[in-house]
This record gives C-alpha cells, structure tokens and sequence, in this order.
C-alpha cells in the first residue's frame, strides 16, 4: 500500500492529477444512467474542481485501490569488485609490498512492476524492529543509490 500515491494526488503533484493538466476530466471508466436502469459508458460529462473532489474527496481516494502494488521486484542490491595491482611492476616491491583498489555500488538496479511508480517496495513503514508490514508514507527518505571507492596498500 503506497500512501505516498494518495499524498501526491492530494496535493495535486501526483502522475494521475496531472494526466489532465490538473484540470475537470472525465472519471475514468465511468458510466452514466441513460433510461430507466440503462447505464453506458461516460465520454461527455466532466467532474468539476477536480483536483479536490475527484483526487482527494471521492470514492476513488477513499478506496485506496489505486495505491495498492505488488511487491514483486528484482534488484541488484550491492555490487563489489576488486582489483590486486601488480606491485613488483609498478612501485618495485620495496616500499609497497601489496596493493588493491575496489568499486563497490548499492542499489544499483531495480526492475518492479509498471503499477508501482512510488517507490522500492522493501523500503516501508517501520513498525517496532520490522519492516514487513508493506505500507510506504510520505514520511520516509527514498532508498539511495550509493557509489564508492577504496584503495588498500601494505607497506
């Protein structure tokens, strides 16, 4: 469950507030009664103020439909490599007797579904010590990318 969708489309920066240029719209996959229980599908009759009764007041927001994901993801959490230099070539072996430099990268890829757009679904709300519980806010610092180097010499 991603809050942090209904946070954005309450504050009318979401993806799905801004596909009409936050302006009135036809609710999507809609209908509109037109006899005596005869319902087809809307494609003229627009909402109006948008912004807060559609994305922040109807049954849409309500629901939170929209903001349920599936948690299924691949990632390449964490990538090292090092290299052992040749010493003996290069400083001679005296003063320097071993030599090693390193990359390393943490989150480097993702792959999600297209449904989640909000965020990486291990990074969730924590409640005590766990993080299972599969529920992302607007509170949360997103996950990092991060990107490193080392060099290591003996002497």
């Amino acid at each position: 469950m991603n809050a942090v969708g209904g946070a954005l489309d309450f504050t009318g920066t979401s993806w799905h507030s801004a596909q009409n240029g936050r302006q009135n719209f036809i609710i999507p996959n809609s209908v509109i009664e037109t006899g005596d229980g005869v319902y087809t599908e809307n494609t003229n009759v627009i909402t109006r103020n948008a912004s807060r009764l559609f994305w922040v007041s109807s049954d849409y927001a309500a629901v939170q439909r929209p903001f349920v994901t599936s948690a299924a993801f691949w990632k390449l959490r964490e990538v090292s490599l090092t290299y052992d230099l040749p010493v003996g070539k290069l400083f001679g072996g005296k003063a320097i007797k071993n030599a090693q430099i390193g990359l390393l990268g943490r989150n480097l890829l993702m792959f999600r579904p297209v449904t989640n757009t909000w965020t990486d679904p291990e990074f969730n709300r924590q409640s005590g010590s766990s993080n299972a519980m599969g529920y992302t806010t607007e509170y949360q610092t997103p996950p990092t990318r991060m990107y490193g180097f080392s060099v290591k010499l003996t002497f």
